[in-house]
């Protein structure tokens, strides 16, 4: 079955003996003849410059399209009459709608303003002779078609869905953000005490949206324990340096550019043996993984090393503009990248990998059980810690989450939500998988028992009264 990309880009022409010409398609080949038979039929209906969009049966469902012309001394009129279209597999939303045109009109304006930019199209017309124009038709073709060649990797680019490293690291950019979950971190907050805080950091014009944002991500959990409102934090992220994968690959598999590969191995053995974490490598890694074109290259980069004058589709502009707006600088400067040159070619090569991670809180890890620390302080998949564990961490004698100034004594420890009732009182149940939805994060059911502990600690007196009457 043949692949299907998420998007096909088209650049149709209007032929003066066959009429309209699907003649650039990015990728190529993936599209169909029947696909091209509908944006041949919906060009030759079209003399109106402007958007519009139409909906396809079949593997694609909609195309976006754009009609204009270009000056030409060689067509009937004086003018090249082109189609832009872009079919999709589904239907965009309107930002995404509004990005991707904004890549569409940046690419007509480039063909209008290039001259003779409409001898590209008659690319097919070449003669085999070696005469000035022929070189030109070919030269322009070949400008054209790495210009849709663009298009196409800026579109893609705007479609897709972030991954959950990029979605993190958006989040953890943001320095009020960043320092409320270092402040949660250390134990649960009372909501108002919370307020407190965000007013002396003059991030209170934020707190709402903050909260909502760390709910909304699970990072955090609020529970009214008995006449107080309690803020926890329940999930915490790790972005750390790592050796890249694919040099271990290289290794392994005996590439055969094999200076390439040593001095690969020499430049991150080196820095691995003088790395030591500086207080901010952390927000530089995290503003490395948020910005796109960075991410994309490190993405790629993933897989092996990547000649530098190929890089051009990934940035979607060429080695020299990519300099200049400061990406691989940026990525070096980093400490992310770096290149070797190795007969005649120059390599791009990633450095080292950025890897981010779940983790507990640093209030919880203190708390959890040796075992339990190996296996679950750091978690990298939805379900990482077991029921049983948990309930033994409840169940430790020393168990507590905050010292006594901060976390005031409540008499009557109440949790609110029937769900949370409902699980105390299956408290003997084993494997979190069992209960409920399996892809849930185990802090979803840690944070209940959490709770109900944290009241039974600072309830001493109390606890020891119930235990007489009983």
């Amino acid at each position: 079955m043949m692949d299907m990309p998420e998007l096909v880009v088209i650049l149709s022409f209007f032929d003066m003996k066959v009429g309209p010409v699907c003649y650039i398609e990015v990728p190529e080949n993936k599209l169909g003849a029947d696909i091209e038979m509908v944006l041949s039929q919906i060009f030759d209906q079209t003399a109106t410059e402007g958007f519009f969009w139409h909906s396809i049966t079949g593997k694609y469902k909609t195309s976006l399209n754009y009609y204009f012309e270009i000056p030409s001394e060689w067509a009937r009129g004086y003018k090249e009459m082109l189609m832009l279209s872009i079919v999709f597999k589904e239907k965009l939303s309107s930002k995404k709608e509004h990005d991707v045109l904004s890549w569409v009109i940046d690419y007509v304006q480039k063909l209008r303003g290039k001259p003779d930019a409409y001898k590209a199209f008659y690319f097919s017309e070449k003669q085999v002779d070696d005469t000035e124009q022929a070189k030109d038709i070919e030269k322009m073709h070949g400008i054209v078609q790495k210009w849709t060649e663009e298009l196409y990797w800026s579109t893609k680019e705007e479609i897709r869905k972030k991954t959950e490293e990029e979605i993190v690291a958006n989040l953890m950019i943001n320095n009020a953000l960043l320092e409320t979950i270092k402040y949660l971190s250390k134990r649960p907050v009372k909501l108002e005490k919370l307020k407190k805080w965000f007013k002396h950091q003059d991030y209170l014009r934020d707190f709402d949206r903050i909260i909502s944002t760390l709910q909304d991500h699970k990072f955090i959990f609020i529970n009214n324990i008995g006449p107080e409102t309690y803020v926890l934090l329940v999930k915490d992220v790790k972005i750390s340096r790592v050796p890249p994968d694919c040099l271990v690959e290289l290794i392994e598999k005996g590439d055969e550019r094999q200076a390439l590969v040593e001095y690969y191995q020499k430049i991150v053995i080196d820095f691995f043996n003088k790395y030591d974490p500086s207080k901010d490598d952390p927000v530089t890694l995290y503003h490395v993984i948020a910005e796109p074109k960075q991410f994309n290259l490190i993405s790629e980069l993933r897989k092996g090393p990547i000649v530098k004058s190929k890089i051009s589709k990934i940035l979607r502009q060429g080695p020299m503009v990519a300099r200049k707006i400061g990406i691989l600088s940026s990525l070096k400067n980093s400490n992310v990248i770096d290149e070797f040159t190795f007969d005649g070619t120059t390599y791009l090569l990633l450095k080292t990998d950025i890897i981010i991670n779940d983790q507990f809180p640093e209030y919880i890890q203190k708390a959890l059980p040796d075992e339990a620390e190996e296996k679950g302080s750091n978690i990298s998949s939805p379900v990482g810690i077991m029921g049983t564990e948990l309930k033994g961490l409840m169940e430790r004698e020393n168990f507590n989450l905050g010292d006594e100034e901060d976390l005031a004594t409540v008499e009557d420890a109440v949790l609110t939500s029937p769900e949370q009732d409902a699980r105390a009182d299956n408290e003997g149940a084993g494997d979190i998988s069992d209960q409920g939805d399996p892809q849930d994060s185990p802090f979803d059911i840690i944070i209940d028992e959490i709770s109900t502990r944290f009241m039974q600690d600072k309830n001493p007196v109390k606890n020891q009264e119930k235990n007489i009457e009983e």
